[in-house]
């Protein structure tokens, strides 16, 4: 047993003197990847939830909308659609929304948020409806 532990010990010892002896290895210079930008979410603000939807709708980076939903899964169907969005129908959710803009205050009515929106594509106003679950906000419903 005690030849066990000194073989072990000198192992040890060759190996951290082998590795500080020969120093570092060089630094390879950092490769640069180009990295499109994205959207950060912030789920506390009612505001970067639907500008997320605007954000997808202007880039095409559709990635940003599958947080976006009630995790209760209670949303109405059209906001359902919107986030879990189906490839063919990206093109004609990026034409309704694609330069639309956040129009007014946010409205406040217990855990809801009202959030209208005003298009260029459209002459009535969108409205969404969030809901607060766990402190964070999410869409609900579209009016």
């Amino acid at each position: 047993m005690g030849g066990q532990r000194l073989l072990y010990t000198a192992i040890m010892l060759f190996t951290f003197c082998f590795i500080s002896c020969t120093g570092t290895p060089p630094a390879f210079p950092p490769v640069e990847h180009a990295q499109p930008e994205s959207f950060i979410l912030d789920h506390r603000d009612p505001l970067s939830v639907v500008e997320a939807v605007l954000y997808a709708a202007d880039t095409g980076d559709i990635d940003v909308m599958c947080n976006l939903c009630d995790p209760r899964l209670l949303n109405d169907e059209k906001t359902e659609d919107l986030c879990f969005i189906a490839d063919e129908d990206i093109p004609k959710f990026r034409k309704e929304f694609r330069g639309a803009s956040i129009a007014g205050e946010i409205e406040y009515e217990y855990e809801y948020a009202y959030v209208t929106l005003s298009s260029t594509e459209r002459s009535e106003e969108i409205k969404f409806v969030l809901v607060k679950r766990y402190g964070n906000w999410y869409l609900y419903e579209i009016e």
